[in-house]
């Protein structure tokens, strides 16, 4: 709403300013470069659309993860020694913060989650992955025999 005035208007007791009120749609006739803009109707779903653009780039990650790791999992050898580690320690640090973040995205959305349920369970397949081949990794390093540790010994004069 916008207020204009009008003239002073000179009362017995001194000048008063008057002013009017014009409704919005007047007001917008006479001031046409004012007029609101309108919003697109797409801004009304902004919480579905933002989530399932986060969803969109998480599932470009797990994409990216997958396609680094699965040769890397097809590939692994057995451990050389005890202390060799896993080496897809860091893949399955990945793939538990990718599904940390997945679990975050809350929106009820059936597009939403339609979509989570669809990454979800292709993260959990790799994250099984992972896990077999870690298993497998720590039952080759349990075969390995004990490296022996050498105590040096001191020859004393007496």
């Amino acid at each position: 709403m916008q207020l204009e005035a009008l003239p002073p208007l000179v009362v017995a007791s001194g000048p008063v300013q008057l002013t009017t009120v014009i409704s919005p749609p007047i007001f917008y006739r006479m001031h046409p470069e004012a007029t609101p803009k309108r919003t697109p109707r797409t801004e009304y779903h902004s919480p579905i659309k933002d989530a399932l653009s986060e969803l969109d780039s998480m599932e470009k990650e797990l994409r990216t993860l997958i396609s680094v790791t699965e040769p890397q999992l097809k590939n692994l050898t057995t451990p050389s020694s005890r202390d060799d580690p896993f080496p897809l320690k860091s893949a399955i640090s990945a793939a538990r913060l990718l599904c940390d973040h997945l679990q975050s995205v809350t929106n009820k959305a059936t597009s939403v989650r339609k979509t989570k349920a669809t990454i979800s369970d292709r993260l959990n397949v790799l994250i099984d992955k992972l896990m077999d081949g870690n298993t497998s990794w720590s039952k080759h390093v349990k075969r390995l025999p004990k490296v022996r540790e050498i105590v040096p010994t001191y020859e004393t004069s007496e």
